[in-house]
C-alpha cells in the first residue's frame, strides 16, 4: 500500500491538495482532496477502516514519502498500535514510487484540462 499526496497548483481551486492511496497488488487507486496537509491521518484512518471491512485482511505495510504529515508522531504511532511496517521513500522519485507518481501525474494533467483558463 503506498500513499502520497499531491498539491494542485492552481490558486482559484478552493481544494488545494488531494491525497492519493495506491494499492500495490491490485493497482487500484483511491483520491481524497483536502484543504489542508493535516486531514491525511484522518483521511488514511477512514480509508484503512473501509479497505479492511472490504477484504477482511489487514494493511501491513505502508510506503510513502519522507514528508513531514507521514512522520508526525501521531501518524507514526497509529502505524505502531496497528502493527503497520513503514517504508519511507524519497519525494518524487519515479524508481521508488513509480505506480504513485505516475497517477498523480496523470491526475493533475486531467484536473488542469477540466479547470477553465482565466
Amino acid at each position: 500500500m503506498c500513499i502520497r499526496m499531491c498539491g494542485v497548483p492552481l490558486r482559484m481551486h478552493p481544494l488545494e491538495e488531494n491525497t492519493t492511496l495506491s494499492d500495490d497488488y491490485s493497482r487500484q487507486n483511491w483520491v481524497y482532496t483536502m484543504s489542508h496537509k493535516n486531514e491525511v491521518l484522518g483521511i488514511f484512518v477512514e480509508w484503512k477502516r473501509r479497505m479492511e471491512l472490504q477484504i477482511g485482511r489487514k494493511i501491513k505495510i505502508l510506503r510513502s514519502d519522507s514528508g513531514e504529515v507521514y512522520k508526525s508522531v501521531p501518524f507514526l504511532q497509529l502505524c505502531r498500535d496497528e502493527c503497520i511496517e513503514r517504508h519511507f521513500t524519497v519525494r518524487e522519485t519515479l524508481q521508488q514510487n513509480g505506480v504513485v507518481e505516475k497517477f498523480n501525474r496523470i491526475l493533475l494533467e486531467k484536473m488542469r484540462c477540466l479547470l477553465p483558463l482565466n
